[in-house]
């Protein structure tokens, strides 16, 4: 038996002019519900539905994708002929129906010239919608019609019903629409704004720095940042940058020294949270000169918290000082085994005077 070549078949919601149809049952031995096969010639297409439960898979082609797929339909010059070979399989029971994640498969087996062969076409589930609703509606009132016909107040009644739930679900629909919209408005904002609030940054002064720095940052969603601190701006007194950073979680650190470098690092937990030594898995420090990422944990301190200085990263790695644009006693460990921010043929301490101070606070 030859290999099965699948189709791909579009849902059609035509329903109402199909013709020449059959319908058959299909169970499997661990299947619950029959699986209901209908099978009719749309215009020039043959169509499949499959029901299982409340569930539809449809499928619609037409000749040439049967000729494509089997040379032995060349020889039909319409689908009525076509689907009049295939209706044997059904009555033989000469198929079977395979369940693949939302689709579903519909195996045919068909004997031509003494040779078998297995056309397998794939059915897509069909979304329920507000038409299919409707639709069903209206023929369960048509048919209540045809049942009742004494009954035209009552028909009345749920017709009008079915058409205030129209209403109704025009209404959800359109509200579904703005809400969706105004996520994807905000999201597309908030990053956005992330980007533009860096971008009015005294000291990054490309694109490529503002990607790299949100790609080191511990965060899966789409992130905004609040610049909560510039030590020009708001003073570089260690008690004024206590005042307005401590007790703030998620705070970015960016320093451009006076031998040229932009050093920082990145917390997570705030500040002045233990008012002495953090520890912080999510914390780093980074150069933007060496484009690099550094873990800033020393001697089991990410952080160190002093009232009297400013910030103080990986158990004085970096070290800023009280009045920091002022002091030359700022430093960070310029050459060691765990950091590279320079001046590699210096002292282990590299002291400068800190040009611009920025600290940034994100958030998703």
């Amino acid at each position: 038996m030859e290999a099965p070549s699948p189709f791909t078949l579009k849902p059609t919601l035509n329903d109402n002019k199909i013709k020449l149809i059959k319908e058959y049952s299909k169970k499997g031995n661990n299947e619950k519900e029959d699986k209901k096969i209908t099978l009719g010639i749309i215009n020039d297409s043959f169509q499949i539905y499959i029901k299982e439960g409340i569930t539809i898979y449809k499928g619609l082609f037409n000749l040439k994708d049967l000729q494509e797929k089997d040379k032995y339909f060349r020889m039909f010059d319409t689908i009525e002929e076509a689907y009049n070979e295939i209706l044997p399989s059904f009555n033989e029971n000469q198929y079977n129906i395979i369940n693949e994640g939302n689709n579903m498969i519909l195996n045919i087996e068909i004997e031509h010239s003494h040779k078998k062969n297995t056309i397998s076409f794939v059915l897509e589930k069909n979304k329920i919608n507000k038409e299919d609703l409707i639709e069903s509606l209206y023929n369960l009132t048509n048919k209540y019609i045809k049942e009742n016909n004494g009954l035209k107040g009552d028909i009345l009644i749920l017709s009008n019903k079915i058409d205030n739930l129209d209403k109704k679900i025009n209404s959800i629909e359109s509200k579904i629409d703005l809400i969706i919209n105004n996520i994807k408005n905000k999201e597309e904002k908030k990053e956005k704004e992330f980007e533009n609030v860096l971008k009015n940054s005294k000291i990054l002064s490309t694109k490529h720095q503002i990607n790299l720095l949100k790609s080191w940052l511990p965060f899966k969603n789409k992130i905004n940042c609040k610049l909560i601190y510039d030590a020009k701006r708001d003073g570089d007194s260690a008690r004024v940058f206590h005042s307005l950073c401590d007790n703030k979680e998620n705070t970015l650190t960016i320093i451009s020294t006076s031998d040229n470098k932009i050093i920082g690092g990145f917390l997570s937990q705030s500040f002045g949270v233990n008012k002495g030594d953090i520890s912080d898995n999510n914390s780093f420090l980074f150069s933007l000169n060496y484009n690099e990422k550094y873990p800033s944990l020393n001697e089991g301190k990410n952080f160190v918290y002093n009232k009297n200085e400013g910030p103080i990263f990986g158990y004085y790695c970096i070290y800023i000082k009280d009045n920091c644009l002022s002091s030359n006693k700022n430093y960070y460990e310029s050459y060691t085994t765990r950091y590279d921010f320079g001046n590699r043929n210096s002292s282990k301490e590299h002291y400068f005077k800190v040009n611009e101070l920025e600290i940034y606070q994100i958030y998703e």
